[in-house]
């Protein structure tokens, strides 16, 4: 079995070549794991689902084999999507939705601005972390059997590129 691991925009450069070329099939229990967002790249992404479908239909590789991985720079405890493409949160972490005005946390299923918390990091002095990312809790269990709790991300939050990724919630309120 062949390994792709990288940062989806580079795959799906790719992808497109391979549109071109054909499509080749890689051997029974490939894997291709992303990692990283789509940066500067914003102005070709795709969803996810349009990004694994272009993969099965172009290297062969079923739904079930193809990861994400999610993390942050300031937050050192990585969450990799199951096969069925849902984001488990390790035991040792939690996160809290927050609405972006209020900062009152979210019951699940209410998207808002994800907070991550770990006591995980041992390099820097924070434990938790509030980004702009936008996602949500899922109230419902995952079908992949694994009992942890999962979280959708969503996509980014605000208008504007920021340096780095994390953010303060009165930087955020600002923008309002």
């Amino acid at each position: 079995p062949i390994r792709i691991n990288g940062i989806p925009s580079f795959i799906y450069e790719f992808l497109i070549e391979l549109q071109q070329r054909g499509p080749i099939h890689l051997p029974r229990g490939s894997l291709v794991v992303t990692g990283g967002g789509w940066k500067a790249a914003e102005d070709k992404k795709v969803s996810r689902e349009t990004f694994r479908n272009k993969i099965t239909e172009l290297l062969g590789v079923p739904s079930e084999n193809i990861m994400d991985l999610y993390g942050l720079a300031e937050h050192c405890a990585p969450y990799n999507d199951c096969p069925h493409h849902r984001f488990h949160i390790p035991v040792y972490n939690r996160i809290l939705v927050r609405d972006p005005e209020t900062m009152q946390v979210l019951p699940p299923d209410k998207p808002g601005l994800l907070e991550f918390i770990t006591p995980f990091n041992a390099m820097m002095p924070n434990l938790a972390i509030l980004s702009t990312d936008v996602g949500m809790l899922d109230s419902r269990p995952c079908d992949c059997g694994f009992n942890a709790p999962t979280f959708t991300l969503i996509g980014r939050g605000g208008l504007v590129k920021h340096k780095g990724c994390a953010i303060t919630a009165g930087e955020i309120v600002r923008r309002k």
